[in-house]
């Protein structure tokens, strides 16, 4: 508050709120009279002496204890909302970072950065004035001179970083212009790997993952293209500016990795896609050692933004600089289960589980590997069609569990987003709508709120991933089915039409737009991306077959049609995943046989396929709604709780 916090108005009215803090229902009314003054006098008086509104501040009185609690306790930043008198975690994180100017999770953050910067600018003129002996190299001394941040042990170089002068790390810079203003918009090509063992694909490929994840934090940075639009231009013979202008980026990054030993090389050219001018050039070297491969990481992130006059501030510089494990061998192998997982078939993925679960043997704290593992098992048996659904589900519940112990152990605050996950599970594999009911208001999620008939509510959960995750398909997916059910069909198509082919190597992106153009009536953009998927993976998980099921019948090819219903039925007496018997009754409906769809919809029901979650929003079954055995089916999955939660009034609408 930037106010006299010592005026006696002030102070009154400060005590009155403590006094209520966590009482939520506690407003402007409440205070007046329990000054004694009307509502009116209260306003005046308030406006005249501090310049803000009654309701203004009794919200900031409720941040700034917020604040104190989260610097203070260990303590989530929902729980603190709670305690300090806001209805939703959602609303109190907004009016947080609006007051504060940074988010409450990043509260113990600072407080980490700035104890250790006042002990290192402390060592640093002990060691100057000689009553420490510093044993750092000079390079060292000079980037914590000029602010550099420390945070879990790596250090983020600051641009005046003499890399040349250290034994460790090594940094070359042959610039060939100097930085230009330019559209900070940018493409990582997969880095060539020069190691002259093709066995370590792996590697340079996770090199350019890590780079293009730590670009993508930057908000400066207009857009960075996603790896797995990237992989699709690993050996391609397109010219840079074929490639800037399918990616529609002004910049593109290319370059080699190389691993010697135990020196590790990266080469680097950025490149300007309009008249394919190199402007930059830069060669990064390290010891293959976990912290120092992470610190080239960042190095070679900020020196990319530097070179796009890319800004890089302070809560973006602690979020590239997060190490994730300190065991070599440990990244490895997390390295090589994530090379495996983005492969996306059905081989790779089953040999990219054990590679996690060794990681994690070797750093029980690794929690990205576990993530990892917990979200390849979530996939896997829900639409993907790729492990058995009960083995998915059984194993993603033991790895969420166990993140959750590490988590909370180690401070990396991904508790929120592994309680949403492990929730969104319950609902897709044990149906248990009710307990997300309960959790809702404190945990609301895009996925859950689609499919539960809350489009506005997803629908703005959407935009905000989007204007977070510019790069990701899914972010893009998210918006447009959230258009389609709020019947802005035009939009959705543009919106669709735009991106597909910026997010052509992207296995769900693929699948997802193929269903959604075919629901919009774009068929032949539907069957594009079908045909695209095809041509890159070779799984056919069920969604894919129905796919093929809808568009042979629609052309009048009943071979392929009957071939493929055939596959279907197949794979539903596998008792395979990926919800079979949901899409023949999807195809049923679709031909207007409503008897043979609600035979497969039970047939769903039975082998209780994950699918069955979409059942109360499914545009496709919207013409079996009035049937008295949709209602069964509707009842007997658990819909029917949301109509006893909105006539008790205890969830949104």
């Amino acid at each position: 508050m930037d106010y006299d916090r010592t005026s006696s108005l002030v102070k009154k009215l400060q005590q009155i709120v403590l006094a209520n803090l966590n009482n939520e229902q506690f407003g402007v009314e409440d205070l007046a009279k329990s000054y004694g003054l009307s509502r009116s006098q209260l306003h005046k008086k308030l406006k005249k002496q501090v310049g803000k509104s009654v309701s203004q501040f009794i919200r900031e009185v409720r941040l700034e204890e917020a604040k104190k609690l989260l610097e203070q306790e260990d303590i989530t930043a929902s729980e603190v909302a709670y305690q300090v008198g806001f209805s939703s975690a959602t609303y109190f994180n907004t009016r947080f970072k609006d007051y504060f100017s940074y988010p409450p999770g990043e509260v113990r953050l600072r407080m980490n950065y700035e104890r250790r910067n006042i002990e290192n600018t402390v060592k640093q003129y002990n060691e100057r004035d000689g009553l420490v002996k510093s044993n750092r190299p000079k390079w060292l001394l000079w980037g914590i001179g000029i602010g550099a941040l420390l945070i879990a042990g790596v250090f983020l170089f600051m641009t005046s970083y003499r890399p040349e002068q250290s034994p460790g790390n090594q940094h070359q810079a042959l610039t060939m212009v100097d930085s230009i203003s330019m559209e900070k918009t940018v493409a990582v090509l997969p880095l060539k790997n020069w190691s002259g063992d093709p066995d370590l694909e792996y590697i340079s490929d996770g090199m350019t993952d890590a780079i293009i994840i730590k670009l993508a934090k930057i908000g400066s940075i207009e857009r960075v293209v996603p790896f797995t639009s990237i992989k699709a231009y690993k050996n391609t013979a397109k010219s840079i500016k074929d490639i800037a202008n399918e990616l529609d980026v002004k910049n593109i990054l290319q370059g080699s990795f190389q691993l010697a030993g135990e020196q590790v090389s990266v080469k680097l050219q950025m490149i300007d896609g309009d008249s394919e001018v190199q402007f930059w050039e830069s060669e990064f070297k390290s010891k293959w050692k976990t912290d120092e491969i992470f610190d080239l990481q960042v190095l070679v992130a900020e020196n990319v933004a530097e070179k796009m006059n890319a800004e890089v501030s302070f809560e973006e510089k602690i979020a590239i600089g997060q190490v994730p494990t300190d065991n070599k061998e440990a990244y490895q192998l997390y390295l090589q289960a994530s090379y495996k997982f983005h492969s996306i078939s059905k081989n790779e993925i089953t040999q990219a589980i054990p590679l996690y679960e060794k990681a994690i043997m070797l750093d029980s704290t690794f929690i990205e590997a576990y993530l990892g593992l917990a979200v390849i098992n979530l996939l896997s048996g829900a639409v993907w069609g790729i492990v058995p659904q009960d083995q998915a589900w059984s194993n993603t519940k033991r790895t969420y569990v166990k993140a959750l112990e590490m988590d909370a152990s180690n401070k990396n605050m991904h508790q929120e987003l592994i309680k949403k996950q492990l929730l969104e599970g319950k609902v897709m594999y044990e149906w248990d709508i009710a307990t997300y009911e309960k959790e809702y208001r404190n945990s609301p999620s895009f996925g859950y709120a689609i499919k539960m008939g809350r489009h506005l509510e997803a629908f703005r959960m959407a935009k905000h991933a989007l204007e977070e995750f510019p790069d990701r398909g899914y972010s893009y997916l998210g918006v447009a089915s959230a258009l389609f059910f709020l019947d802005r069909h035009k939009e959705a198509i543009d919106l669709l039409s735009k991106n597909e082919d910026l997010f052509i190597g992207d296995y769900f992106f693929l699948f997802e737009s193929a269903k959604y153009f075919h629901y919009l009536g774009e068929q032949e953009r539907s069957k594009r991306q079908l045909e695209r998927f095809k041509d890159l993976f070779k799984d056919r998980p069920p969604i894919i077959h129905w796919l093929d099921a809808i568009h042979a019948e629609m052309e009048g090819n009943t071979e392929l049609m009957n071939a493929t219903l055939a596959t279907l039925e197949d794979l539903y007496e596998q008792n395979a995943s990926g919800s079979p018997a949901w899409f023949l009754a999807l195809y049923y409906c679709h031909v207007k046989d409503y008897d043979k769809a609600f035979e497969w919809l039970q047939k769903s029901y039975d082998h209780h396929e994950v699918e069955m979650t979409w059942l109360k929003e499914e545009p496709v079954l919207i013409p079996l709604k009035e049937d008295p055995r949709y209602r069964d089916l509707y009842e007997k999955v658990g819909f029917s709780v949301l109509e006893k939660s909105l006539e008790k009034g205890t969830i949104l609408p």
